[in-house]
């Protein structure tokens, strides 16, 4: 069985959803689909939960979030229009604008996004719609149960076979919906694959797999094939918007195998493994901002931990006039740490990119 994380990226309109639906029948091992809010269908766009949020924030402020509101209800009713869904969804839109009116709390607002398009695909699929407040429990600590929530997920899998799951949220001991931090949904995902013990989790998104580099930083970047899990945690924690790092723990912790591909291309994206039988020896490459006028820029892989080659680096660095302030290794996973001046940031990177890329191809 697989569990299929699917991003709001591939579920922005209605075209993206009919898409959806022939790419998740297309398998018969996608038995559970867990689905984030519609994100945005352009550049200049606005994504549900950004709506949302704005929305909630004007109810309390006691300013008019009609205007905000108006685009979620249009995009909803386009989306579930001509399906068995659409009197449900119009229903369940006039309940939560009477929610915004009373200023009901926020994390409750915040994840209708994933609420409704998850009994729009559920309705579009065929499969059975599973509300997380039903498994995903949180204790007074704030952290899942795993133990409750496994049992009760496992109980309703052996009763509902295929099932779809909205993302993001689940449920705390005084009853209340609690949401997971933004890219709570690949949390969900990671959760749900570890509890039904997944044969492999698929975070289906709008990019062919993680790449060496950041695309912001270098659009010609190579994709990565194969990565060790903890490697994929260090470069989330770099690399805003590769996978939530908090999904990764969970991964590891329960040995779950993870592929990141584009949900409608069709090729292979990037396998994540705790324990791969031939892992890179550069893995990939991260940037964040450092302290003060300074950028960190990760190399992560095996050969990071070799002395020789982190004094190779340095070289190729200093050859170029280029200042470094600090090198480190990282806490988790195999990564080398460059501290570098901001105005040196694009050449460092730069630099470091082609070495490493050379090194996987055996020409350094």
């Amino acid at each position: 069985m697989i569990v299929s994380k699917i991003g709001g990226s591939s579920l922005g309109d209605k075209k993206c959803f009919m898409r959806f639906k022939e790419v998740i029948k297309s398998d018969e091992k996608r038995k559970v689909i867990v689905v984030s809010a519609p994100g945005k269908r352009f550049s200049d766009d606005e994504k549900i939960t950004d709506l949302l949020i704005s929305c909630f924030k004007k109810a309390e402020n006691k300013e008019s979030f009609l205007a905000d509101f108006s685009k979620i209800e249009n995009r909803f009713l386009e989306i579930s229009e001509g399906l068995a869904c659409f009197e449900r969804i119009k229903s369940e839109l006039k309940s939560i604008k009477s929610a915004l009116f009373k200023a009901t709390y926020e994390d409750y607002i915040i994840s209708r996004g994933e609420y409704l398009c998850a009994i729009t695909a559920s309705c579009l699929l065929n499969y059975t719609f599973i509300d997380p407040s039903l498994f995903m429990f949180f204790d007074s600590e704030g952290k899942i149960d795993e133990k409750k929530s496994s049992c009760a997920l496992q109980k309703l899998y052996r009763q509902y076979p295929h099932m779809v799951i909205p993302g993001f949220y689940g449920i705390s001991p005084n009853g209340k919906i609690k949401t997971f931090p933004r890219g709570g949904s690949d949390i969900t995902g990671s959760f749900v694959s570890a509890f039904l013990h997944a044969e492999k989790y698929e975070n289906m998104t709008d990019v062919s797999g993680l790449f060496m580099a950041p695309p912001c930083i270098y659009p010609n970047s190579s994709k990565i094939d194969v990565l060790k899990l903890e490697n994929l945690k260090i470069l989330s924690h770099f690399s805003n918007g590769v996978f939530n790092e908090g999904a990764v723990d969970i991964l590891i912790k329960h040995d779950i195998p993870l592929e990141i591909k584009n949900t409608f291309s069709g090729e292979k994206g990037t396998i994540s493994l705790r324990c791969p039988k031939n892992p890179e020896l550069i893995a990939g490459m991260g940037a964040k901002k450092g302290i003060g006028e300074t950028m960190l820029i990760l190399l992560a892989g095996k050969v990071t931990g070799d002395g020789l080659f982190a004094a190779f680096l340095l070289n190729c660095l200093c050859n170029e006039k280029i200042a470094v302030l600090g090198i480190s290794k990282s806490k988790f996973g195999e990564g080398l740490i460059f501290n570098i001046s901001k105005y040196d940031f694009e050449a460092s990177f730069c630099i470091l990119y082609k070495v490493a890329e050379q090194f996987k191809e055996g020409k350094t």
